[in-house]
């Protein structure tokens, strides 16, 4: 099963519909991130997304809990958030909220 399908199957068990993040971001808790458009982060191989994380973070969206921010490094490259990212990029987001980091 691809990374697409897996989503769109569990999108649909979440009870979201495919445009539930159109126009915005998720919540996080991290007063200090700052939005960047989601076209902007660059990510660099295409991982392997884990079931139970990305139901992990399909639930806390749908319950509305705040969730962290992804972690990019110079020019938005993405360090850590993966499954943030392809749930947000799956649920029509515009935008996710970043912390920087350097190397």
């Amino acid at each position: 099963m691809s990374n697409a399908e897996l989503l769109a199957e569990l999108i649909a068990a979440a009870g979201l519909a495919p445009d539930a993040l159109a126009g915005r971001s998720y919540l996080c808790n991290d007063s200090d991130s700052f939005l960047v458009p989601l076209h902007e982060v660059w990510l660099f191989t295409r991982p392997i997304l884990e079931r139970s994380k990305l139901e992990a973070i399909l639930d806390a969206i749908a319950k509305g809990v705040a969730l962290p921010p992804i972690v990019v490094a110079y020019r938005y490259r993405l360090r850590n958030g993966h499954h943030r990212l392809a749930v947000s990029s799956a649920l029509g987001a515009a935008s996710v909220p970043c912390t920087y980091r350097r190397r």
